[in-house]
């Protein structure tokens, strides 16, 4: 008898910040080319960091999905909306399998919105 157990889906590659305005930022990434087949959808995070704009504590995590991949060589994008202007922020990406049980692990990237009237 063969069992086949279902793989996590490879970690995304080369994320970075491709734009911004005081409150969005548009991030860019490639998926792996490990497992890449397994990644259904892409979920994105945020979370306002302490002691950006006098705040001492984290906020909360706020998060949403991607729509469904269909290009497994595209380069992928996502505008994160709602962002209060110079306020730090820390993303993470998770790709997600489409029974959403497993993840691949989280990769981190930091970056500021734009300051006010620039």
């Amino acid at each position: 008898m063969t069992i086949l157990l279902p793989l996590a889906p490879s970690d995304p590659v080369n994320v970075r910040t491709v734009g911004k305005t005081t409150t969005s930022l548009t991030l860019q990434w490639q998926p792996n080319s490990f497992n890449k087949e397994c990644v259904h959808k892409y979920k994105v995070c945020h979370r306002l960091l302490p002691d950006s704009l006098q705040s001492k504590t984290e906020s909360e995590e706020e998060c949403d999905y991607t729509p469904v991949v269909t290009d497994y060589t595209a380069t992928l994008e996502y505008v994160v909306p709602n962002l209060k202007p110079c306020g730090r922020y820390r993303f993470g990406i998770t790709a997600v399998t489409l029974i959403e049980e497993y993840e691949s692990n989280t990769v981190y990237h930091e970056d500021q919105a734009d300051l006010a009237g620039n």
